[in-house]
């Protein structure tokens, strides 16, 4: 089952599939013109996002991992691991910044900022009342009385 899709350009989609596939399914011929395999060491892949070049993509996965392909050549180029390992929601392009990558985590409503080339975390939006930065989680405790 297709899990997330992006455009490649005119004529090119990705998607990735929940057994780790990513495929380049050309709509002027009807099939796949390449396919990636993540491992699922990583974790269910979640969400994929492509740059505006089209020169690399990147994916979110259920273990907490970002795994960014080059294109042109069809390698992983860089791992980048959520510290807290947390599910990772949704991956985009920085609009201005072409080898940065915006992530929003499970964890603590938290949107992350990391730089690709470094694997450095540049900047994170936090919208949760425990701790930045914190590995706790709070839980949602609800209490009722009759």
């Amino acid at each position: 089952p297709v899990v997330d899709m992006q455009t490649y350009d005119q004529s090119v989609i990705i998607y990735a599939t929940v057994y780790g596939g990513i495929v380049g399914w050309d709509t002027r011929v009807q099939k796949p013109v390449w396919r990636l395999e993540n491992e699922l060491q990583h974790g269910v892949i979640t969400t994929i996002c492509v740059d505006s070049a089209g020169s690399w993509l990147a994916t979110g996965t259920s273990g907490g991992k970002h795994i960014c392909w080059d294109l042109r050549f069809r390698l992983p180029i860089a791992e980048i691991k959520h510290p807290n390992g947390s599910r990772i929601r949704k991956v985009a392009c920085h609009p201005t910044e072409p080898s940065y990558l915006i992530s929003a985590s499970q964890s603590n409503n938290e949107v992350s900022l990391w730089n690709i080339e470094t694997g450095h975390r540049q900047a994170v939006l936090w919208a949760s009342s425990t701790p930045v930065l914190s590995n706790v989680q709070m839980v949602n405790r609800c209490s009722s009385q009759i």
